[in-house]
């Protein structure tokens, strides 16, 4: 388990494994990464889980699940390290040429931090760190020069940390 976020009465689980608990496993549930537990039980997402890697970031805001790492496709669709799922099924979101390591929502954007340093098939610039807004990654102000862990926002700011000197 690398990740783990609550929503509400929901907490869900990313990382990579294959069953969580006894029961779990005994009732033959695929996790593929990734589970909620209902207060009862841990039990997969019915929108399938994640494979071509694994889950290193989650966050959760406006009633959906956002899921980062090194993972290709989650359910039947096909990603590139980052995913929306709004409780039905998986969306993507966009394009990041590295593994995400951080995931987190303010107001009504999603950051994600990472290995990263471009977007949209290298079409934009967005050095480890960037906002999901309108469909797309946009880089925030120069961005860093190494890799973003960690992404909390407290009150109006946003504090990241990692292995970076700027």
């Amino acid at each position: 388990i690398n990740a783990a976020v609550r929503n509400a009465s929901t907490i869900y689980i990313g990382g990579r494994f294959t069953s969580v608990g006894e029961s779990s496993a005994a009732q033959g549930a695929d996790f593929e990464g990734l589970a909620r537990f209902d207060g009862f039980d841990w039990r997969p997402l019915e929108g399938g889980g994640v494979s071509g890697g694994d889950i290193r970031a989650m966050a959760v805001g406006s009633e959906n699940l956002y899921v980062g790492g090194s993972f290709v496709r989650v359910g039947n669709v096909e990603v590139t390290r980052v995913a929306r799922y709004d409780g039905v099924m998986w969306h993507k979101m966009g394009q990041l040429d590295g593994d995400v390591q951080a995931l987190s929502t303010f107001g009504e954007y999603v950051f994600a931090g990472g290995d990263f340093v471009t977007s949209s098939g290298g079409a934009n610039e967005v050095s480890h760190i960037a906002r999901f807004y309108a469909g797309f990654w946009q880089q925030l102000g120069t961005g860093v020069d190494g890799t973003v862990y960690v992404i909390t926002p407290i009150r109006d700011c946003l504090y990241i940390g990692g292995s970076m000197s700027q």
